[in-house]
């Protein structure tokens, strides 16, 4: 009698690192090899990613994750398994690594070039972010001296925007400072500015006719109108 030991071949799972943004889909590609150096073109690989799995066909040696994501940042372990074939090819894990970054933002503030003392303005803010996911940002307006007239936090809306409303007492160059403070693991904070001009109250003067004789002593009204 003749006795055959048939050995399994060892199998090679090489994962390629990715570089992704917050909730950016991107794919992740891994090379099934046999130790001999040989394609595997049968079986399945499974990818496991934080609490996610997806299990695909090997195609020629490689297994391509499609859509692959994640919702924060952070440097995430990408665990590929080939499951391997009964009698053939033995299962196998390699590891790479998704490493996702905050997604980037930008602040805007409309500039009021003309308003007067007195007169109730609105200081709007503009948040670009990929998703306009909303947190919140701090607005604070100073005077020309330096001063702060007013700051607060406020919410940023779903479709990025953020205003708080401000009566100047005095005429002036107005600095708005918008600080975006970001949103942790998700959005990098930013921030923009913008100026507010503030003119006095016009004024209306209006003196009354009338009609009076030489060397008579006449007195007459004068009207001062402001805003």
């Amino acid at each position: 009698n003749v006795t055959v030991s048939v050995v399994k071949t060892s199998i090679n799972v090489t994962v390629v690192d990715v570089t992704a943004k917050v909730d950016e889909l991107k794919n992740v590609t891994a090379y099934i090899i046999t130790e001999d150096g040989i394609n595997v073109t049968e079986g399945t690989a499974t990818l496991t990613i934080g609490t996610n799995t997806f299990t695909v066909n090997v195609i020629n040696g490689v297994v391509v994750f499609t859509n692959v994501s994640m919702p924060e940042s952070g440097n995430f372990t990408t665990q590929v398994t080939y499951n391997g074939i009964p009698a053939k090819y033995p299962s196998s894990t390699g590891y790479g690594y998704f490493n996702v970054t905050e997604n980037a933002t930008s602040v805007t503030v409309t500039n009021i070039t003309t308003s007067i003392v007195g007169e109730q303005l609105t200081i709007k803010v503009n948040v670009d972010d990929v998703n306009k996911n909303g947190s919140q940002i701090n607005i604070t307006i100073k005077d020309n001296t330096g001063s702060v007239v007013k700051s607060e936090i406020v919410n940023v809306t779903a479709d990025g925007q953020a205003s708080i409303s401000f009566v100047p007492t005095k005429e002036g160059n107005y600095t708005i400072f918008a600080d975006y403070l970001g949103l942790d693991k998700v959005y990098n904070p930013s921030n923009g500015t913008g100026y507010v001009n503030v003119t006095r109250s016009p004024t209306e003067i209006t003196v009354e006719n009338i009609t009076t004789q030489v060397d008579e002593i006449s007195s007459f009204n004068v009207t001062v109108k402001d805003a």
